[in-house]
């Protein structure tokens, strides 16, 4: 269904997009109340600045971790981990959430993470994800790009670019999920307002349109609207 255009009845139920233009603040679960895994994920952060392009954006979260990190993200950078954290521990990713470490870098679109040295043959041998162009993404400082996976699924792609530090040996990978494969012409419209990077609202929704009968994919929060008077962040 979209907006102002009149469609045809459906003997099946129809399932409406959120616009994310409408979305003011996210309510999300407090740091206490996420599950165990993903708190130890952030107590283990190590932040770093990425590139000079979001250098101002990544500083926010430099010498942060545990609490103090997750509350420091914002709506954004929180639904954003929310979404690559509940889709990361799915089947549908082969559940390669075991392979990831710690954070690195957070941004609204994607996450650059200390990975398992074995994350590149674990996502080859996955049958869930397929092999994917890599120089689309842009390395970490000291870090050179070695493969890039893609899950199969229609919509709501988990995408993990695996690197490899050239001083170190250390592995790291970008983490993302691409909003536009699969998109119907309804979600392209709402997607075209948006120019730039993957807003992760939107991948909220593809997420639960994926996993609409048995909710799996729900990354625990809801949103909140422009016409609401009071946003909250926490419960």
């Amino acid at each position: 269904m979209v907006e102002k255009i009149t469609s045809q009845a459906a003997d099946f139920p129809i399932r409406l997009v959120v616009n994310p233009s409408a979305v003011r603040d996210i309510d999300a679960p407090g740091f206490d109340d996420l599950p165990k895994t993903l708190r130890g994920f952030l107590r283990d952060a190590r932040m770093e600045i990425g590139d000079k392009t979001f250098e101002g954006e990544d500083k926010e979260l430099l010498g942060l971790a545990g609490a103090a990190l997750y509350d420091a993200l914002g709506p954004l950078r929180t639904a954003c981990l929310l979404n690559l954290f509940t889709k990361s521990r799915h089947l549908s990713a082969a559940k390669v959430w075991s392979r990831i470490l710690r954070p690195l870098v957070v941004r609204q679109d994607r996450c650059f993470c200390a990975v398992a040295p074995d994350t590149a043959a674990f996502l080859n041998d996955a049958e869930p994800f397929m092999s994917a162009p890599k120089l689309l993404h842009k390395p970490l400082k000291g870090y050179e790009l070695v493969s890039s996976f893609k899950s199969k699924d229609a919509h709501a792609n988990l995408q993990v670019t695996v690197m490899s530090n050239t001083s170190t040996g250390d592995f790291a990978a970008d983490v993302d999920i691409d909003e536009a494969s699969g998109l119907g012409h309804g979600l392209e419209v709402i997607r075209n307002q948006f120019k730039g990077r993957t807003n992760p609202y939107l991948v909220r929704e593809l997420l639960l349109l994926s996993e609409a009968e048995t909710g799996a994919l729900d990354p625990g929060y809801r949103f909140v609207f422009k016409s609401e008077s009071h946003a909250i962040r926490r419960r």
